[in-house]
């Protein structure tokens, strides 16, 4: 489902429907949201949101992101003044 295959195709993994339906692709068991009981999951619902929660598909590289370092959070810069900022930079 990560992509290995010959294309590179990658597919995700989901339940059918989210309800109580009396079907294998429903994620709550029956009688779940007349009660209001979310977590009451079927095989299938516990399987996707066990995934959800910890996720171990590679779905391609990772998000880059941006961490300033200074001027430290909610530091005061005075108008008209010179401001340095400094950064780095993950998965870049």
């Amino acid at each position: 489902m990560a992509g290995q295959n010959p294309s590179g195709q990658k597919i995700s993994w989901c339940n059918w429907t989210f309800s109580q339906a009396s079907e294998s692709s429903a994620a709550l068991n029956t009688g779940a949201c007349d009660n209001q009981q979310w977590n009451n999951t079927s095989t299938s619902g516990t399987w996707v949101k066990d995934h959800i929660l910890n996720p171990t598909d590679d779905f391609g590289p990772p998000t880059p992101s941006i961490t300033i370092t200074s001027p430290a959070n909610n530091t005061t810069v005075n108008i008209g003044s010179n401001l340095v900022i400094n950064a780095s930079g993950n998965n870049g």
